[in-house]
């Protein structure tokens, strides 16, 4: 089954007895790419540090929250996402290399721009929030 965002499900719960208990059961709702954990590396481009278990590519938004144990560094390649914000006291570094944002760009944090050929490019608006850098 596919879950979409937004929807209502129902779950019919059937004992085929007359005999009444409590039941206990577990959905296993798959989680949206995008979102920004930073468990094992700063590393971009390793899926491990991504809900969803895969690097953004341009159909992705993405999240990057504060409170990590690792923020982004965009390294060892060029990256993309679909739009990309930055929340309160998070950070994105991005290296020699360039990321490419096809939808908005929302900065309420800080973006790094670590070398002289640090790229950000985007095909629509970047907001700069009170209190980013």
């Amino acid at each position: 089954m596919n879950w979409t965002a937004g929807t209502t499900y129902y779950i019919l719960l059937d004992a085929r007895t007359d005999i009444t208990t409590n039941h206990q059961f577990y959905l296993g709702v798959p989680e949206a790419p995008g979102t920004w954990y930073g468990t094992v590396s700063p590393n971009w481009h390793n899926s491990s540090n991504w809900s969803g278990g895969y690097v953004p590519n341009e159909t992705v938004d993405v999240v990057i929250p504060s409170g990590t144990t690792y923020q982004p560094n965009v390294q060892n390649n060029n990256a993309k996402c679909k739009s990309l914000t930055v929340q309160a006291n998070a950070t994105l570094n991005i290296g020699a290399y360039e990321l490419h944002a096809h939808g908005a760009v929302n900065i309420h944090g800080a973006l790094n721009m670590t070398s002289t050929l640090s790229k950000l490019r985007t095909e629509s608006d970047i907001n700069w929030h009170p209190g980013s850098s």
